[in-house]
This record gives structure tokens, C-alpha cells and sequence, in this order.
């Protein structure tokens, strides 16, 4: 899997790669934390807590922390394994986060309920909230018209345990030994303990709530949340949200968009969502759907439950059904399926993946690949210019860029196939040149890209005499002026509506200058307001030039060449 990270675009580094990710709108429950692509998936368990706390000095030693705790064990199962050279493997572990909910009241110092135990060991809790809204706990156990008041605090707690999960280890040496181990049949396949917690909590059965005095603080419940990547396994996403958010009948919606995947598969994306969610009750209702419906086997009025126990939930769906081809977002929504008798719901988290479109099967999802067709899982942009290596026609370290450059698009307000295209300039390429300047036989490649590297126009022109075929290219005696004209009627069918290429050698007065011009016809180059500027590119040494054989005509609106369109919106003309 792949690290996706808000901060740096396409930073490569054991074999994570760190992309833009997008966040939720301000009304979502909860904010964007992380998400991966690659071939893998998600687990996820966990185990109620509340009110199972006692006195226990031996974890407050470990700890440092408040001297009542609430312990439970945490069942994992679903990382995959597979065979490498007859040798069972299993999955890379490549994140492992523990996430749980306290609820404390106002005497409490929050600072010692962060700290616990994992694995016997010691974890400390990053408090998580969710920016504009306040944290308030449900008002008793929740249920029935369950309310909020300021007497309590809802403290989401996330810790990051990879650290903890065991390897099998030598026998001899007591080295690890292949990877990481997270499934409870893996655990004791080695003689291993399983995952086990202990978290604050006063006890008494949890009936209560902090503010009615008779408990300092409850633990309502833990979940272990678990990213893995294995080989051959389609390529997914998997995102994660969190934060603190209380659902009650003062507060009767839940909302959350969840982005980040950038876009599903083109076809029958495979995808789940699992609900990390305290307060569950059996007798008070409430209806979760997924992009306005239902998910299929959901309860219509009450999904939360407490299905690890009391109060706690980690709801797993299915919403294939709920995702389209190319999605790139997916929302979820909880509502009171009876306002007479309103649930009251506390969310920690959200954990969605979903196959993603891959088409050149290199790990990267198409909207994030700067190759979506060429395999390249090392994206490498020599020339930074946002296309990679290995499908940049134009690949100049050093950039050429055309002076006096234009461009126009004309008949956009009328439908596609009668549009018409210029674009002009001068280049200066190495010279002496080297391969040597050669249309008449190689041909050239002319492209119009958008700003969002969208090409509009690839059209690659193959060499080759006029004659026989009234389509090709004529030279000058001297071999300074090319011409290629495409006058077939149809019988060579036109290139992305390119009929007339004139290039212009001025070495003999000005050394590698090449003055360019090109038209097209009857073509479909649409382009929207928003993705101006456009760029035109021209490879000489086509179809790919590597060796500064290209050139580009950017328009960057910058006190220099830019683009507009006319008022209709009929002409577009860079210059």
C-alpha cells in the first residue's frame, strides 16, 4: 500500500508514495487522517469496555496513570497470507492503530486517561476532536432520547501500535522473522498472547454516567484498525477519518463524505465502510444509509446495537452496491428512525476502501498516476512538468519554450467534430542538431494540453513523401522548409484534425531556430474555462524526445503570453 499524505505531493520512499489527499466538508462528523493505496485492505476488531473497570495496581505501574482499568482482548482475524517459494508468508502490516472512547466528567484530569496498555505495554493516546464541534458525551447510558450536557466529555483517543504487533521469531537467535502477525490463529500458531488492552475506567457496571457522581471516568469500548499489503491483491484504497462526534436528539444527524480515493474502478468497484461508534443500544433506534440508501443486510432501524458489548460498535458493511465507476467520493448519513425515541451515538472513526482504477497496473490510481497509461511505479518527471518520464513526449531537463507562441480554438459553442486549430511559434533546439532535423522522414508529434495535463490534442504525423497518397510531407531544395499537407479526401484519414504542418530550419541565420506552424480541422477540442491555460508542445524528434528535440508554448497569465476565451465562448486564443 501507499501512504497518502496532504502535505507533499509524490514523495517516494520504500515503496510508499505520498499524494494529495482531499478532506470532507465542514459539516462532516469527522476530519480526514490518513490514507494508502496498493494492493491490500483493512481489519478491523475490537472489544466493549464500559464499566468492566476494577482497582489494578499492576497496570498503574505501567502505566503511570489512574489506578482503575477496564481490560479486554481484541479478536483479529482476515490478513491474508500466501506462498513465496513454497514458504507460507503473511501480509505486510503496514499501519496499526488503536482508537477508543472515554467518557469523563469534570473533576478528572485528562492528561492520565490517555495512557493504557496494549499488549502489556505501555500506549499513550493522541486526543482526537473534530474541528467546530464540541465534545460532549451522552447523558447516562444512552438510549432513549439520549441527550448531551456539559457535566461530561467525550475523549477519542487514537495511539499508533505497529510497533506492538509480534513477529515469530528464531528460535536460536530470537531475530524476527518475516512479518509482522495480527490474526488471533497466527498469534497462537507461535505461542503468542493475543491482543489484549486495558484502558480507564471506575467500573460499576457502567450503567451510570460520570456526571451522576458514583464514577470518575468510562472507557465505553477499543478498536484496532489494521492496514496491510499483499502481492497480487487488486489495488485498493483505504481511508481513514476520525475525530469526536455525538449523535442524540439535540443533535439528531450524523453526516460524512469521504474522499481520498481519488476514483473507484471503472468497473463494479468492490468496496466497505466500517463505523467505529459508542452508545450502541438495542432498544432505541436509528437508520444508517450510504449515498441516500440502506446498505444491503443493514438493519432499517437499528445498526448500532452494541455488538462487541455494551455500548460498542466497529459495523462492518458492504457498499458495493452503494459505488459507482469512477467514483471519487462516497457519503454516509445517520438519522433517528423514530424522533419519539432518538439513540444517542458517539463516533471515533471511519474506515473505507475500495478498488481503484489502475489501468497500467503500476500501484497508482489513475488520478494520481502522471502516467495513467504507461506503467511507471516510480513516477520519475525529469522535467517536473507533472507528466513522467516514460509518456512525456517532450522530456527537456533544460525546457525549450517557443517565443511569439499562439494558439486558437475556434467553433467551441458548436457541437464537437467542426472545430479548428492553430498554433504557432519559433524553438530554439542543441544544434548542431543531433539526431538530424528530419520531418520529410520521421514525422512530427503535436499536442494541445490542458493545465490539469489533459491532452486535448496528440497527434503524431508520420513521415513520409506527399505522393502517391496526397498526404504527406514536400521539402525545399535545401532541406530548410517542410511541408506537410494532408489533401486525401478522406482516403488518409486526418490526425486528430491535423491537415497542415509548415516547419521553418533558420539555422542559417539564427543556429537550431525553428519556426512552426499548424492547422487543424473538423476536430473536437473542447476545452472548459477551468482548465485554461493550455499548453502546445511540438516534438521534432517524434514521438518522444529525450535529447531537447521539443518545445513547448506555455501561457502562464503571468505578465507574459495568456489565454482567454471570447465572450460566447466560441474562440479560445492564447498569445
Amino acid at each position: 500500500m501507499r501512504q497518502i499524505n496532504m502535505e507533499r505531493p509524490f514523495a517516494i520512499f520504500l515503496g510508499l508514495v505520498t499524494l494529495f489527499a482531499q478532506t470532507g466538508k465542514a459539516a462532516d462528523a469527522l476530519k480526514f487522517f490518513k490514507s494508502y493505496i496498493g494492493t491490500g485492505d483493512y481489519v478491523v476488531g475490537g472489544a466493549a469496555l464500559r464499566g468492566q473497570g476494577t482497582a489494578d495496581a499492576a497496570t498503574q505501574a505501567i502505566t503511570g496513570g489512574v489506578g482503575a482499568y477496564a481490560k479486554g482482548t481484541i479478536h483479529m482475524s482476515g490478513v491474508p497470507g500466501y506462498t513465496a517459494n513454497g514458504v507460507p508468508q503473511h501480509a505486510d502490516i503496514l499501519a496499526a492503530f488503536l482508537y477508543w472512547e472515554t467518557i469523563a466528567g469534570p473533576s478528572v484530569n485528562q492528561s492520565l486517561l490517555t495512557l493504557g496498555t496494549f499488549r502489556g505495554l505501555k500506549v499513550v493516546g493522541t486526543r482526537i476532536t473534530t474541528p467546530g464541534i464540541t465534545d460532549l458525551a451522552c447523558v447516562g447510558s444512552g438510549g432513549g432520547n439520549g441527550n448531551q450536557s456539559g457535566a461530561q466529555t467525550l475523549l477519542t483517543y487514537r495511539a499508533d501500535v505497529l510497533r506492538y504487533l509480534p513477529y515469530k521469531k528464531d528460535p536460536v537467535t530470537g531475530r524476527p522473522l518475516g512479518q509482522r502477525l495480527v490474526n488471533d490463529v497466527d498469534l497462537m500458531a507461535e505461542g503468542l498472547p493475543l491482543h489484549t488492552v486495558a484502558l480507564p475506567d471506575t467500573g460499576a457496571g457502567g450503567t451510570q454516567s460520570p456526571s451522576s457522581g458514583n464514577q470518575a471516568f468510562l472507557t465505553e469500548g477499543v478498536s484496532l484498525v489494521v492496514v496491510y499489503r499483499i502481492a497480487g491483491a487488486p489495488l485498493r484504497a483505504v481511508v481513514i477519518y476520525d475525530g469526536a462526534y455525538t449523535f442524540s436528539s439535540v443533535n439528531p444527524l450524523m453526516m460524512q463524505t469521504i474522499k481520498g480515493f481519488y476514483q473507484a474502478s471503472t468497473i463494479t468497484p468492490v468496496a466497505r465502510l466500517t463505523h467505529i461508534v459508542g452508545d450502541g443500544d438495542t432498544n432505541f433506534k436509528e437508520q444508517l444509509t450510504v449515498n441516500g440508501l440502506v446498505p444491503t443486510g443493514v438493519s432499517a432501524n437499528n445498526p448500532f446495537q452494541g455488538a462487541l458489548g455494551q455500548a460498542w460498535d466497529n459495523l462492518t458493511i458492504d457498499v458495493s452496491d452503494r459505488m459507482s465507476g469512477n467514483d471519487s467520493s462516497i457519503s454516509t448519513r445517520v438519522t433517528p428512525s423514530d424522533p419519539a425515541s432518538t439513540d444517542c451515538l458517539s463516533w471515533g472513526a471511519m474506515v473505507f476502501s475500495v478498488t481503484v482504477q489502475d489501468t497500467d497496473g503500476d500501484g497508482l490510481c489513475n488520478n494520481a498516476d502522471n502516467c495513467p497509461t504507461v506503467s511507471n511505479p516510480g513516477q520519475q518527471d525529469a522535467d517536473n512538468d507533472g507528466k513522467g518520464d516514460a509518456c512525456d513526449p517532450c522530456n527537456n531537463i533544460i525546457p525549450v519554450f517557443a517565443t511569439k507562441p499562439g494558439i486558437t480554438v475556434t467553433r467551441l459553442n458548436t457541437g464537437p467534430g467542426d472545430d479548428r486549430f492553430k498554433f504557432k511559434g519559433e524553438i530554439a533546439l542543441p544544434y548542431p542538431y543531433a539526431p538530424p532535423f528530419d520531418p520529410f522522414n520521421k514525422g512530427v508529434r503535436i499536442l494541445m494540453t490542458t493545465d490539469a495535463n489533459r491532452d486535448v490534442i496528440d497527434a503524431t504525423i508520420p513521415g513520409g513523401a506527399f505522393v502517391p497518397t496526397f498526404a504527406g510531407w514536400k521539402q525545399n531544395a535545401s532541406h530548410t522548409v517542410f511541408v506537410y499537407k494532408n489533401e486525401s479526401r478522406g482516403v488518409v484519414p486526418l490526425v486528430d484534425g491535423i491537415y497542415i504542418v509548415v516547419l521553418r530550419d533558420l539555422s542559417h541565420t539564427k543556429p537550431g531556430h525553428i519556426k512552426f506552424g499548424v492547422n487543424g480541422k473538423t476536430g473536437s477540442y473542447a476545452v472548459a474555462q477551468n482548465e485554461i491555460p493550455v499548453k502546445g508542445t511540438i516534438v521534432i524528434d517524434s514521438p518522444m524526445a529525450s535529447n531537447g528535440q521539443c518545445g513547448e508554448a506555455v501561457f502562464p497569465d503571468a505578465g507574459g503570453p495568456t489565454c482567454a476565451f471570447s465572450t460566447s465562448g466560441s474562440t479560445l486564443k492564447c498569445k
